[in-house]
């Protein structure tokens, strides 16, 4: 249902206060705004709410003490509803039944950018725990006022504010609550101090009941009157590299169900009043597409080498040229990462209904602002002519940031004249977008003193954005350059960014430092590691794991990684595998981690994404392998791309520290993931002496390094 901006907003009382608020980048004057504005005419909220988009985010406080929080982000299984609910009612001091959260409609809430990384709780959810205190004390003083207190006598409950050692004393929200917007400009997250005092209370998962009931609905299960489902003809090729040649549509009209078959922006499209006749229409197309050119194989490493184009130096300081004091270690090494990709288990869908009055699509999207713009630009309307009803998103993973889905299903709307379902299919999703985390070359080299400590690093990195290479350790002579090539299947944003490759290097890197300077793995990062918190990490850790008094099993290892992601997200991992020498298999067997992300709005939902993310890690450095030529993507159903599953679970504990200087949360999604690969690799090495260069660690890899081990080769 589309629901008028004013409409909704009175909807949360006869009058409201409602407060927009927005971090300021460091450096910038705040914009010329009013603090406070009065209602002059009945479209001043919306004034406000619509055009303001450089407030990002909105608390509305309705007269009969309804709590809304208005935000353009989405929830894509992180739990960033609950952390809103959490943070609103305890700054308010209400029930967390009494706040409800409106996320991603473009039609109701300001554009304040993609869900994506870990910015959505120490950006979004912060900024509503600072407004929402702001709220708090503007309340406060206003009942205090009217019962002749002072606004520490008073608290603020649903129903007003009422005296703290006289419950009778009471003045209601209707009596407090006149319409108003409130500006307000806050200080960025990395510079914030603890405004408050927030205590996680435990808060179970908002949506919890409805996603274990099935009652929570996403894209998939939506239905308007009749509606009709549509799909594309896929190119086996790339498809960017691959357009239509020709094609015979006689044998789909025929196909019964079917109601429409078409060339539709380049690209056979059938439309249906079913999946099963859309899908039987594709069936019955002949259609010739362009091959790709030249040959199909494709030699990672070689490949990527190949034509790679210097594109920035991300670091230069001191000499890396010169000459050290001597006395310690050198080491050259090359590193080399593969294909993957998301892989959601909710593939790309939407629902769109094109009508002349204007566009509705309902799109599972960690951007639906964003994705506003893309339909708007394919349908070439102007961007206030579509709406995008953001939906909860079943698994995105970066996948779902710019996602042309809701553009196509417009597409099939307008051509069929009706509301189309688009749903990919698996091979749609693994096929059709042609894009994955891209592979790497990473050449890397260092000197140490001898003392232990790095005198200098130079490090190429060859394919992607060179994430995760500073503000960890010390090196005073440090030089990191940036190279990038072509390759068929185009960039795609997936979790970790390029810290899963970069650290995998990095860190593996650093423990055969260590080995060859005859210094303990952990010693050796107390050496060199530039913030002192992650010294009480590595001891976290290592307690954790009995690192110093691990009793040694034959084939059993322990393998230890850190990672700073963004330079404000801390992590030390301890892992324990065992590796079968006769099979190649490698298993995970535990996993523990101590870690700094600042304030912990709700243990729960961040044990949850950390047990998450290393089972993504675990993924990506032992199953996940997306196989791909210069042709074309060769998996189609996840049987041709390996997942995680229950039998790759290790135990895994956390410590949560806060031993870097406290400024609110830090975030906690993305930075598990880049640590699980070069610890896995170090346990392996410590297992069985092998060390591995390239990922996945594959049983035929692990086969070939002992193999090579037992001939007296280098692994």
């Amino acid at each position: 249902m589309k629901l008028p901006r004013r409409e909704f907003i009175t909807s949360t009382g006869g009058a409201f206060m409602a407060y927009g608020f927005r971090f300021l980048p460091d450096g910038e004057t705040p914009s010329q705004h009013p603090r406070f504005a009065r209602f002059d005419n009945a479209d001043e909220v919306c004034r406000y709410v619509k055009q303001n988009f450089d407030y990002h985010d909105w608390l509305l406080i309705g007269s009969n003490g309804t709590v809304t929080a208005l935000t353009g982000r989405t929830e894509i299984g992180q739990g960033l509803e609950t952390v809103i609910v959490a943070l609103v009612s305890q700054a308010l001091e209400i029930s967390p039944k009494a706040v409800d959260v409106v996320m991603g409609d473009t039609e109701l809430c300001p554009d304040d950018g993609t869900t994506e990384g870990s910015s959505a709780t120490q950006q979004v959810g912060w900024g509503f725990w600072q407004t929402a205190l702001a709220a708090s004390m503007s309340l406060r003083r206003a009942g205090a006022e009217i019962l002749g207190l002072d606004p520490e006598q008073v608290q603020v409950r649903r129903g007003g504010v009422v005296s703290a050692s006289d419950p009778s004393m009471t003045v209601g929200m209707s009596q407090l609550v006149v319409s108003s917007v409130v500006l307000v400009d806050l200080e960025p997250p990395a510079r914030q101090e603890l405004s408050g005092s927030y205590v996680d209370r435990g808060l179970d998962d908002v949506r919890a009941r409805d996603i274990v009931t099935g009652a929570q609905q996403y894209v998939g299960d939506l239905g308007p009157g009749g509606l009709l489902y549509g799909a594309y003809l896929r190119s086996p090729y790339h498809e960017h590299l691959s357009p239509l040649i020709s094609a015979d549509l006689d044998r789909a009209r025929t196909v019964p169900g079917v109601a429409k078959v078409g060339i539709v922006r380049g690209r056979p499209a059938v439309i249906g009043d079913s999946y099963h006749a859309v899908e039987l229409g594709l069936k019955a197309i002949t259609a010739r597409w362009r091959k790709p050119p030249g040959r199909a194989k494709l030699n990672l490493e070689r490949d990527i080498r190949r034509g790679a184009q210097l594109v920035t130096e991300i670091e230069n300081i001191g000499n890396v040229d010169a000459p050290g004091p001597g006395g310690g270690v050198r080491l050259s090494e090359t590193y080399i990462t593969h294909f993957t990709t998301q892989a959601p288990l909710e593939t790309d869908s939407a629902v769109a209904d094109v009508r002349l009055d204007g566009t509705t699509v309902w799109v599972a999207s960690q951007g639906p602002h964003l994705q506003r713009a893309l339909i708007a630009r394919r349908l070439g309307l102007g961007a206030g002519k579509v709406r995008v009803a953001g939906m909860p998103v079943g698994g995105g993973y970066g996948g779902k940031i710019s996602n042309t889905v809701g553009g196509e299903a417009a597409e099939l709307s307008r051509f069929a004249g009706a509301p189309v379902k688009y749903v990919y299919s698996r091979a749609d999703q693994f096929v059709g977008r042609a894009r994955a985390k891209e592979p790497c070359v990473i050449d890397i080299s260092s000197t140490l003193n001898a003392d232990g400590t790095i005198d200098t690093r130079h490090i190429d990195i060859i394919n992607d954005t060179g994430h995760g290479t500073l503000d960890t350790y010390k090196v005073p002579n440090s030089r990191t350059r940036l190279y990038k090539t072509q390759l068929p299947l185009r960039h795609a944003v997936v979790r970790g960014t390029s810290f899963m490759q970069v650290n995998f290097a990095v860190e593996s890197h650093m423990s055969h430092l260590a080995e060859l300077a005859g210094i303990d793995r952990v010693e050796f990062r107390r050496r060199n590691v530039q913030l002192e918190a992650f010294n009480e990490l590595l001891s976290s850790g290592a307690d954790l794991i009995r690192y110093s008094t691990y009793m040694r099993q034959p084939d059993h290892g322990l393998g230890v990684s850190v990672i700073n992601h963004g330079a404000r997200e801390l992590g030390v991992f301890f892992v324990e595998v065992k590796v079968n020498r006769k099979t190649g298999v490698v298993r995970v067997k535990r996993v523990c981690c101590a870690l700094d992300i600042g304030t912990v709005i709700n243990r729960r939902n961040c044990t949850v994404n950390v047990r998450g993310a290393i089972m993504w890690g675990i993924g990506y450095c032992l199953v996940e392998n997306l196989v791909a030529d210069r042709h074309r993507v060769h998996a189609r159903v996840f049987g041709d791309y390996e997942v995680p599953s229950f039998r790759h679970t290790p135990e895994i504990d956390i410590a949560w520290l806060q031993a870097y200087p406290n400024n609110g949360p830090r975030g906690v999604g993305e930075m598990t993931c880049p640590a699980i690969a070069p610890a896995v690799a170090d346990a392996i090495h410590d297992a069985v002496g092998i060390r591995l260069y390239q990922t996945p660690f594959t049983p035929q890899r692990v086969l070939a390094a002992l193999r090579q081990t037992r001939e007296g080769g280098v692994s």
